[in-house]
Parts: C-alpha cells; sequence; structure tokens
C-alpha cells in the first residue's frame, strides 16, 4: 500500500510540473546489492536485472531466450535481437518464456534506437505479465527514447506499485521528468 501511495504522490507532483528531486544518493551511478553488476546503463537510464532472478532469464527453460537475455547483459543488442526472434520463430517457447522473449526485444530494439518496433513486443511482455515492474521499466525506457515523457512516466509510477527495487526507478523518474522539464527531445541511442 505504500508503494502505492508513494506512486500516487509522484503522479500528482508530476501532473502539477513540480520537478521531482530525487536524493543525492539515488542519483548517483550505484548499484542495490540486488542488481547485477552487469546491469545495462545507457546513458543514466537503467534496465533493472536482477542476478538470477531477472525477468529476462527463464531458468531453466528455453536457452535461446537466457542466451538473448545474456547477450543484452553484455550491450550486444543486435544478437539478443535476434535471439529472441529465434526463440520466438522456432515455436519452443512456452507460455512462460513468450513474455520474456518480447522483453528483451523490447529491450535491444529499444538501444538499437528503434523504439517504434520495440514497443508492441514491450506491450506484449507487460500484458503477458502484467504484474512485472521491470516490463513497465522497460517500456518506459521504449517511451522515453521516442520523446514520450508522459508515457514514460505513467510506466514508471505503473512500476513502481509491483516494484521490489525502487532505486532504479526513482532515478529513471528524475531523468525523465528533468528531461521533460528542460522540453528536450531524446536525441541519440544509448550510450554504455
Amino acid at each position: 500500500m505504500k508503494r502505492l501511495q508513494t506512486a500516487i504522490t509522484l503522479a500528482a507532483f508530476a501532473c502539477a510540473g513540480v520537478l521531482f528531486q530525487a536524493p543525492a544518493a539515488m542519483a548517483a551511478d550505484t548499484q542495490d546489492e540486488n542488481l547485477n553488476a552487469t546491469s545495462a546503463v545507457t546513458g543514466k537510464l537503467r534496465i533493472a536485472t536482477r542476478a538470477g532472478t531477472s525477468p529476462m532469464y527463464s531458468l531453466g527453460g528455453n536457452t535461446t531466450v537466457n542466451s538473448s537475455a545474456m547477450a543484452l547483459d553484455d550491450k550486444n543488442w543486435q544478437k539478443g535481437v535476434d535471439l529472441a526472434r529465434s526463440a520466438l520463430r522456432s515455436k519452443s517457447v512456452s507460455r512462460d518464456t513468450f513474455p520474456l522473449a518480447n522483453n528483451n526485444l523490447c529491450i535491444g530494439l529499444t538501444f538499437l534506437q528503434q523504439p517504434d518496433e520495440a514497443l508492441p513486443h514491450c506491450n506484449v511482455a507487460v500484458k503477458e505479465r502484467p504484474r512485472q515492474w521491470e516490463f513497465y521499466n522497460n517500456r518506459a525506457i521504449a517511451h522515453y527514447y521516442k520523446g514520450d515523457y508522459e508515457r514514460s512516466l505513467v510506466d514508471y509510477y505503473l512500476a513502481m506499485t509491483f516494484s521490489g527495487n525502487e532505486e532504479v526507478l526513482l532515478e529513471n523518474l528524475h531523468l525523465t521528468l528533468r528531461a521533460r522539464a528542460q522540453n528536450q527531445p531524446h536525441t541519440g541511442g544509448p550510450q554504455t
């Protein structure tokens, strides 16, 4: 309930045009103890992945989906996309791995500077696993790269209702609110 209240409060501030100021400790590029040290850091927006339990991986499941996730962890966006597409074409993905493969496409295509192509995959991942906060975070990043800060913020607020790791979301929220306040469209691709 507290997370929902926090998300609603932040949404009210955003709608009122108040710029959220994240504490300095949250604004720094620090890693939470639960985050994998190889989490993708792109510019300053962060993709949330947790070592061993990342929603990009299918533990004990589809090896092609797992290989896709490993490529994305290594910031090899094209290889990650190719492997995720291969998994989906092979029809070997289960009901459990289907949203993971789509989430991997969401991430990879976004950072290949193709957010328009990424968003349908982001939407599938969210639809299939509507309580997976990382999927909302990743879709928010795709919206950010399109310059659609309002939709990006909505997804960050939704992610907060399910999040167990609010630091990543607060950092991403802060950066998105700052970009919106400065009315600066995002230009360029990921910076690793």
